[in-house]
């Protein structure tokens, strides 16, 4: 489907500017810094005109996933394994997992054992830009031969993620110890 040019949805904290936009499955997920929304087609809708006439048009539903975990870095956004994964709140990689509505198991922390090697990220490192509202991480990644790649200034994270796939369990910490 498409987004006609005249349409428009309100995502979120007005104030609170999109970081990035990636597309699983057959919706948008939109990234604000610290919350996470699926914008999903809805089929057509007629609306009754001021001339007794109706028109169709495209109607659009915008669902918040988590008003907790958002995305640091639009260079981390990449799909694998038909799972969107990112750099997010808390410098944490995060995988989601599902479009089910606001639930916090849709989205899943997948960096546990990186944990250590994680914090090393912060507002004093020159791969930060600072704004005026918030620090953006510069960073990169790429799906490469099964891997997803995670680069920030002279570190690097990889998951081999055909390898070691992402297995949901009862316990997100057994899940990310399986990674």
């Amino acid at each position: 489907s498409y987004f006609p040019e005249n349409y428009c949805i309100a995502v979120g904290d007005p104030g609170e500017p999109i970081v990035a936009m990636a597309q699983q499955a057959n919706a948008l997920i939109v990234f604000k810094r610290n919350s996470t929304y699926a914008i999903t087609y809805n089929g057509y809708k007629e609306t009754l005109m001021p001339d007794g006439q109706t028109q169709e048009h495209p109607q659009y539903t915008c669902t918040c996933i988590s008003d907790t975990i958002g995305c640091w870095s639009k260079g981390s956004v990449q799909l694998v394994n038909n799972y969107l994964v990112w750099l997010g709140t808390g410098n944490k990689i995060y995988l989601l997992r599902s479009l089910s509505q606001y639930s916090t198991r849709s989205i899943r922390e997948i960096s546990i054992n990186i944990e250590d090697t994680m914090q090393g990220i912060t507002a004093s490192m020159p791969e930060v830009l600072q704004d005026s509202i918030y620090p953006r991480i510069m960073s990169a990644s790429f799906d490469w031969k099964g891997y997803y790649i995670l680069l920030i200034g002279k570190e690097g994270w990889a998951w081999h993620y055909q390898l070691t796939p992402y297995t949901d369990t009862s316990s997100t910490e057994k899940a990310q110890r399986l990674l």
